[in-house]
């Protein structure tokens, strides 16, 4: 599709949009990729007066963001591990670019929301250790940012069996939500004046 034809879809859904406070998010995959793909829906859903939202990794080019960056509303960045030896063998992936493009996205669009979401896998980062880590990197960060901690899920794992490919934590289970209360409490007494989210519940001390 064509951003014009994602418009048109968009636009059939305003008159919802404007009296719902809802809007337009771009998430799924790395946004980024298509920067500039992603940078005309955000511009034009802007001008036409719907907020927007965008999902993203941030592990990309700085200049990537700037693409995006003035069409946002409410930003939600993915930190999925702090460790970067960690990040790396999970990911392939090194994270301090990552890191890097958070700190300064936050001086450079003040006006924009953000949020810090970490999606909460057991037996990889599911430990207090990892996200404390994580947890007193957002409360050092130069704004309020709220963190938000997300329950592992295999709504991905179709499409790797639709590609013919193995779905590498398909025994993985998913965190119950006492264990998700429990963390983001914990996380929160931890890390004073930190507002921490896991799935419906905020703790906050």
């Amino acid at each position: 599709m064509t951003a014009e034809e994602v418009m048109d879809e968009i636009e059939k859904d305003a008159v919802f949009y404007f009296h719902s406070d809802g809007g337009v998010t771009i998430s799924r995959g790395e946004a980024l990729v298509q920067a500039d793909f992603a940078k005309e829906i955000l511009q034009k859903s802007k001008y036409i007066g719907i907020n927007t939202v965008l999902e993203t990794s941030f592990c990309g080019a700085y200049n990537e963001i700037q693409k995006v960056a003035p069409y946002v509303d409410t930003l939600f960045v993915d930190v999925k591990m702090f460790t970067s030896k960690l990040h790396k063998q999970w990911t392939g992936l090194d994270n301090q670019q990552i890191l890097k493009n958070i700190r300064r996205f936050l001086i450079e669009y003040p006006n924009c929301e953000v949020r810090i979401r970490v999606p909460v896998v057991p037996g990889i980062n599911m430990n207090l250790t990892e996200l404390l880590t994580i947890a007193c990197f957002v409360a050092d960060l130069d704004r309020f940012v709220p963190l938000e901690l997300l329950p592992y899920h295999r709504y991905g794992m179709h499409g790797y069996q639709a590609l013919g490919l193995e779905y590498p934590l398909a025994d993985t289970p998913a965190p119950s939500p006492k264990e998700m209360f429990a963390l983001a409490d914990q996380l929160a007494r931890t890390v004073p004046h930190l507002p921490v989210t896991a799935l419906t519940k905020t703790f906050i001390y």
